[in-house]
């Protein structure tokens, strides 16, 4: 489905439903990082336990391993992308309030699940609308890669203060009121453009079932391709599993090692802007050619998951003074935006118009399985002690490749 005539890139209506995405796209990520962060130490706070820590960590994305593939389908055959923003944040306003009266860790466990499901109607509509309405534009991506950096990068310092000089409670209230104004702004833009979603819901479009587009993202004529693609989900889950441990257990262990609020937001802060300032580099064609080169693609993954991966084992060592944590959330950014820029261009924007939705579904359902899946074993695994949680994605990193050499020789591409 192609933009109509008045949304074509360049024109005034384009331009500003672009400016939202990026405004949105801001707002959002300046509040995952606060909720994925600290509700751990709230949890801890209110009486959770390890596992039930790794729980918490990971009830969002356990919603978030699927849903982000169904919202994506569906906002491909129905033109619903807008609403599903606005539902979206309509929900994550709800959830938010709650997280600021929830007393135990079930009700953090089930509010995070239904936060889950706010973020699997957002990100994929937000992504599959800015790569169609920019005809897959590698350099609006970048922009867009650059916005949501950016709030990512101030939400956690954001958290901190706003728990060191107010309280836990009151961090929440405030992300509600962020939430809240975000809704608004896409509320209008939906009533606005209600005539043009309507025209976009009467252009003839094929009916196509889940399975079918599942199988056009991953059976591809080229053997290579669909290598490519697994290369890309593989890498994709294994960067969140040790995302998702690292935001999910970094607080609660640097509480036991008695590190301070303020020193324990720093180094995800510091993360947040090297993500930010390498997807403001990727603006410039030269280095996204490099990135993007396709005869060094692959390598160019299994490198940064490699490094992202090994990142962790710094923080297994215990340092107080905060130092080593700086280092290894500074590995695992240049690790993350790698993996999540190419994979992001292999799965979104060189798709097919038909089937970008369900690329950036899947693409985001990768996400979840990791977020969900990294919390949860390490939980499992770190009963004892939050330090071993840290030694999960080396482990993981080895049975990717091994993974991927297999999946590989099966279909002949080595």
């Amino acid at each position: 489905m192609r933009a109509d005539a008045n949304d074509q890139p360049g024109s005034s209506s384009a331009s500003s439903h672009f400016q939202l995405y990026l405004t949105t796209s801001f707002l959002g990520n300046l509040v995952v990082p606060i909720f994925s962060l600290f509700i751990p130490l709230l949890a801890v706070n209110i009486g959770a336990d390890p596992f039930e820590v790794g729980l918490v960590g990971g009830a969002a994305s356990i919603v978030y391993a699927f849903m982000p593939f169904v919202m994506g389908h569906f906002s491909d055959r129905s033109g619903l992308r807008r609403f599903f923003i606005v539902s979206a944040f309509a929900l994550l306003t709800i959830v938010s309030l709650f997280y600021s009266i929830a007393t135990t860790p079930l009700e953090l466990i089930i509010a995070r699940a239904f936060e889950g499901f706010g973020w699997a109607m957002l990100w994929p509509a937000i992504e599959s609308s800015i790569t169609i309405e920019t005809f897959g534009n590698s350099r609006a991506l970048s922009f867009f890669n650059s916005s949501w950096s950016l709030g990512a990068a101030i939400g956690p310092l954001l958290g901190g203060v706003l728990i060191a000089f107010g309280s836990m409670r009151f961090a929440y209230i405030a992300t509600a009121v962020v939430l809240g104004m975000t809704l608004a702004s896409n509320l209008v833009s939906l009533i606005l453009g209600k005539g043009e979603i309507s025209r976009s819901r009467n252009h003839p479009t094929a009916k196509y079932s889940i399975t079918s587009s599942l199988k056009e993202v991953f059976q591809r004529q080229d053997p290579k391709k669909n290598f490519q693609v697994m290369l890309y989900v593989a890498s994709l889950i294994l960067m969140y599993v040790t995302e998702g441990i690292f935001f999910t257990f970094f607080a609660p262990y640097g509480n036991t090692l008695g590190m301070s609020v303020m020193l324990i937001a720093a180094p995800p802060f510091t993360f947040g802007v090297l993500r930010f300032l390498i997807y403001a580099m990727s603006t410039h064609e030269r280095f996204r050619s490099a990135l993007l080169n396709p005869s060094k693609r692959n390598r160019n993954v299994l490198l940064a998951l490699l490094a992202g991966s090994l990142s962790s084992l710094l923080i297994s060592v215990r340092d107080p003074s905060g130092g080593l944590y700086f280092v290894s959330f500074s590995i695992l950014a240049g690790g993350y935006s790698v993996v999540y820029f190419i994979a992001q261009m292999g799965m979104i924007a060189e798709a097919n118009e038909r089937q970008m939705g369900a690329g950036a579904g899947v693409f985001e359902s990768s996400i979840g399985i990791g977020l969900a899946a990294g919390p949860i074993i390490a939980g499992a695994v770190a009963t004892r002690s939050y330090a071993t949680a840290f030694l999960v994605p080396p482990v993981g990193f080895i049975l990717v490749v091994i993974f991927l050499g297999l999946y590989g020789k099966a279909r002949g591409v080595f």
